[in-house]
């Protein structure tokens, strides 16, 4: 199937019950929604069109009968079966039945603990989530496969190309980044296996810039005409397009280049992933993960006992002034080294929540280069009381400004900016020099194996003293079972470890033969070269 195909089918991973609500039927279950759309009356579909929202969504019921009304004249959808749902992957594998070919579709990020994965993925290699995602796809009966996904999806669909040997091709939709973390330990996939990613992105989408794009893959911007929230929809880089006359639809899209304030966003993500310590970032980042899912999406959040959602985020902002100040601190310090003009550092702010007067307040003490002055609190509040023209500043104004601004101010001096990779992508390390002889692999899986043969489940005598007194007392059959899963966690994470490190080494073997080939080549052409300039000397006497 072509790429809009794809983007077209990845539609239907967000086909839920509110969706079958307002077509009036009943949802059954993920796995048969495309077999629900077959079925469906065109009558529903054209009610649906009626209908300007639907609850929960942020695609209108006519965009969404244009979909489906797409995906029911697609003749290479309709032939597809949906195969397996995975919830924890949130991941849909569908068999064409004509010809044998695998798609697996992966939906965007879904309820808060997916958000915070989101964001913890800003300070490690692998998420939880990302390696469901993997799980999924190793489990399925099926090599040569398609993955597709959007938002998160997307990035799932990225990580799983290249970590499993399943998979040989991959669309992305507005999916987002990976930390420099992924890119060091991963480098070797990276460089055999990055080249199979598209990454398609709506030009204001605001959720493909965070963090580092893998390197080699297709970064792809498309028009359209969205704004605000719905910029992130899943269908708004895709053309739907119906031909009475042929009574055909045409699915397209059109490039373009990204939006500028795009371009500054991912900057500073990758200015903070860059820079920022580890241990900062990971604490930073469960808390910006949680601020997205606030300001993205309509959900309730109870955090350490409180109700948060879109009405009182700021609330939460200031709920954790550490965190706050630490990630103002970098927004200061990335302002302030890239020269950003105040348009460009008011839009960058507020896509970070940041809006009015304390956006105000953070460029005005850039701009009056205050960032190493120690003022009070009661110079600050002069300020406030100048721009509002009154003495009444509230109290989330003081605690702004006393708890926040000021300790940004202090942080931002701490800040240690990379020489080599400041606000750009993280290049994948491969310069450190490793050893990857056949020595060096033989002697990690010679570790492997002994530490998989000395798994043995010790327990497997216990259970002959199950009539005394004493074996229900101390629980030994709970301990049996826990004992027991440990060590087939550890055979699996063993077996795991060694097709890894397998397969690194066979990616270096097949890097060190293609260079090898090219030095041969060139040295070939030079020893051909030698002899022709020789043989004109020769010539000239």
């Amino acid at each position: 199937m072509t790429d809009e195909q794809l983007m077209l089918l990845e539609q239907l991973t967000y086909a839920d019950k509110d969706l079958f609500d307002a077509l009036g039927i009943t949802y059954t279950s993920p796995s048969q929604v495309l077999q629900q759309i077959k079925e469906l009356s065109p009558d529903r579909i054209y009610a649906l069109s009626k209908k300007d929202e639907i609850k929960n969504h942020t695609m209108t019921g006519t965009e969404w009968a244009d979909i489906l009304f797409a995906i029911r004249a697609d003749d290479d959808i309709m032939n597809l079966k949906c195969e397996s749902y995975s919830d924890k992957a949130k991941g849909y594998c569908y068999v064409d039945e004509r010809n044998g070919e695998t798609y697996v579709t992966f939906r965007g990020t879904c309820g808060p603990y997916e958000w915070k994965d989101d964001a913890v993925g800003l300070g490690v290699a692998d998420t939880e989530c990302q390696q469901w995602a993997l799980d999924y796809i190793e489990s399925l009966p099926h090599d040569n496969i398609t993955v597709v996904g959007h938002s998160k999806g997307g990035n799932k669909a990225q990580y799983v190309t290249l970590l499993s040997d399943k998979v040989n091709r991959c669309v992305s939709m507005d999916g987002q980044g990976f930390s420099k973390e992924f890119l060091d330990k991963y480098w070797a996939e990276i460089e055999q296996k990055g080249h199979l990613i598209k990454n398609y992105s709506y030009k204001s989408d605001f959720v493909h810039i965070l963090m580092n794009y893998v390197p080699g893959a297709q970064q792809i911007y498309c028009e359209g005409s969205n704004t605000g929230k719905e910029c992130h929809n899943p269908n708004a880089m895709l053309h739907l397009t119906y031909d009475a006359k042929a009574d055909r639809w045409t699915i397209s899209y059109t490039e373009t280049t990204e939006n500028p304030a795009m371009t500054y966003f991912h900057g500073f993500t990758c200015f903070v992933a860059n820079n920022m310590p580890l241990e900062d970032r990971q604490k930073v980042g469960e808390y910006f993960g949680m601020l997205l899912a606030m300001g993205l999406s309509d959900g309730v959040y109870y955090i350490n006992g409180k109700r948060y959602d879109k009405s009182n985020i700021m609330d939460f902002i200031l709920s954790d002034p550490d965190s706050a100040s630490t990630m103002i601190a970098y927004l200061m310090k990335y302002i302030e080294t890239y020269h950003l003009s105040k348009d460009e550092a008011l839009k960058l702010m507020e896509m970070l929540g940041i809006t009015g007067l304390k956006a105000e307040a953070i460029w005005w003490v850039i701009d009056e280069q205050d960032l190493d002055g120690e003022h009070d609190l009661g110079y600050y509040l002069n300020f406030f009381r100048r721009v509002r023209r009154e003495a009444v500043v509230t109290a989330t104004d003081e605690l702004f400004l006393s708890g926040i601004l000021t300790k940004a101010k202090i942080k931002r001096n701490k800040i240690k900016v990379s020489k080599t990779n400041g606000r750009h992508d993280h290049t994948t390390r491969t310069d450190k020099k490793r050893d990857f002889s056949a020595e060096s692999q033989n002697v990690i899986n010679t570790a492997i194996d002994s530490i998989s043969k000395s798994a043995v489940d010790v327990t497997s005598s216990w259970s002959s003293y199950s009539g005394e007194e004493w074996y229900n007392a101390i629980s030994a059959g709970i301990a049996m079972k826990g004992i027991k899963k440990y060590f087939e966690k550890l055979r699996s994470v063993n077996s795991a470890s060694k097709l890894r490190i397998d397969n690194v080494h066979k990616c270096v073997k097949a890097q060190d033969s293609a260079f090898s080939a090219m030095i041969k080549n060139k040295a070939e052409a030079l020893t051909g070269l030698a002899k022709n300039i020789k043989d004109i000397a020769g010539n000239l006497g």
